[in-house]
């Protein structure tokens, strides 16, 4: 760290460094700026406040340093990435007494102190100006394998493939299949309207259009296409089948009658499961369903597997995200208590709620269901990384990941999305990649 050299500049320097040291968290040290502990509320979750953090925008190949840098760019044009070998290049960090490991001043400000944390760090992997084209672990650039070189629209993942809708000019989207050892690419439908969202199933792949409350479904192999029978106001699909909200207008009460239908894997018929004043479908996952129902005098929330719903509790007020993710519902809620802005709040049935400050604020709102938790970007100062969430806490290892990047899960396994430039003034290029979480932990 550059310091003055001078006593009235030395001490306007330590006031500086001080308060700019105090706003960035991620400091070493306790006397000098001791990480903050976020507590939990009525689960009970004391979860201390990581002082890690992820990547940066940019990165490697044949993406220059002025598109990752001033355009979010992430990820390297395929065979361009450095590190292949799994290991971070660049020079040494200048780590001295004023830095844990972990940690380096990679800036070359005065205003900052260790402010690096080349752990996680996408620009600083490992070591200050190492760049990662990968995922950067615990100081390693973990690469990951190109799966899709097209401009993909939305998709959905089982173990074994990636359904992915591609833009189709003048104004349709093509429905494809990825194989996700090989990448080995097959058109399944051609032509569809834009503005479908995807749900997997466990053995049929469904295209909802909110905005006429239609639903079409084919085999995972794209045989069997049809139209659904049904209007879906809201729609759902877990590992144990298919839900949807309809309602029907009284005109001589004027109000709105909603009800929630289920139909499991197999069956042949819908059946009712709830009614309400209103009745929504937030969020759905293989685990389950989340459903706000309002009865005109109570608003609450309700967890469907399978045919069973389960109450947990009135809804929480002003969510920006939700999710079923281990055994009950997620949401993302401000709280200017912690010290990323934000908490994770875990309903679960007939367990206390669980509330779990995030030490940075979110990068993205979307929550990735995980296998036993839930998957959150994270962002402190253009530096990008992933933290996975249970009821108790975040886990310790964060993974750092280009900036702008779209997480989803797929089992254990992760696929993430780069932004790497603009054919025309609306579409996006965009680099699908896939790699092991697993294999990223210590």
């Amino acid at each position: 760290m550059k310091r003055a050299r001078i006593g009235a500049a030395w001490l306007l320097l330590l006031g500086v460094g001080w308060t700019a040291c105090r706003e960035v968290s991620v400091c070493s040290g306790e006397a000098e700026c001791g990480p903050p502990t976020a507590r939990a509320g009525e689960g009970g979750v004391s979860v201390p406040d990581p002082v890690a953090n992820g990547g940066a925008p940019g990165g490697t190949g044949e993406v220059s340093e002025s598109n990752g840098g001033a355009n979010g760019g992430a990820g390297a044009e395929a065979g361009g990435m450095s590190g292949a070998a799994g290991e971070a290049t660049g020079g040494a960090p200048p780590v001295g007494p004023d830095c844990d490991t972990g940690h380096a001043d990679c800036d070359e400000s005065a205003l900052t102190v260790c402010e690096t944390p080349i752990n996680f760090s996408f620009r600083h992997c490992g070591a200050c100006d190492a760049r990662c084209g990968g995922v950067c672990s615990v100081g390693k650039c973990k690469p990951p394998e190109n799966l899709i070189d097209k401009s993909v629209e939305r998709t959905a993942a089982n173990a074994s493939a990636i359904f992915a809708l591609i833009y189709a000019p003048p104004d349709h989207e093509n429905l494809h299949r990825f194989d996700s050892k090989t990448g080995a690419d097959a058109v399944l439908v051609e032509g569809l309207d834009e503005n479908a969202e995807l749900r997997l199933g466990a053995d049929r792949l469904y295209a909802f259009y909110e905005f006429d409350h239609r639903v079409l479904s084919w085999g995972l192999d794209g045989n069997g296409a049809k139209t659904e029978e049904f209007s879906a106001a809201t729609f759902g699909v877990t590992n144990a089948g298919v839900y949807y909200t309809s309602y029907v207008a009284d005109p001589k009460t004027q109000l709105d009658s909603w009800t929630l239908w289920f139909k499991a894997e197999g069956a042949s018929a819908f059946a009712e499961l709830a009614t309400g004043t209103t009745l929504d479908i937030l969020g759905s996952s293989v685990q389950g369903l989340i459903v706000l129902r309002d009865t005109g005098t109570t608003s609450e929330i309700l967890l469907a597997r399978g045919a069973d719903l389960s109450p947990l509790g009135e809804s929480p007020g002003g969510w920006e995200a939700a999710a079923a993710a281990a055994g009950g519902a997620v949401f993302l809620l401000s709280n200017e208590a912690a010290p990323g802005g934000y908490e994770l709040l875990w309903l679960r049935p007939d367990r206390p709620p669980a509330h779990i400050l995030l030490e940075a604020p979110p990068a993205d709102t979307r929550l990735v269901p995980a296998p036993d938790g839930i998957a959150l970007q994270l962002d402190d100062h253009n530096n990008t990384f992933v933290r996975i969430f249970s009821p108790e806490g975040p886990e310790a290892v964060p993974l750092g990941i280009p900036y702008a990047s779209t997480l989803v899960l797929v089992d254990e396994r992760y696929l993430w999305y780069s932004w790497l430039g603009a054919a025309d003034a609306t579409m996006h290029f965009q680099r699908a990649r896939q790699f092991e979480y697993n294999d990223l932990l210590p």
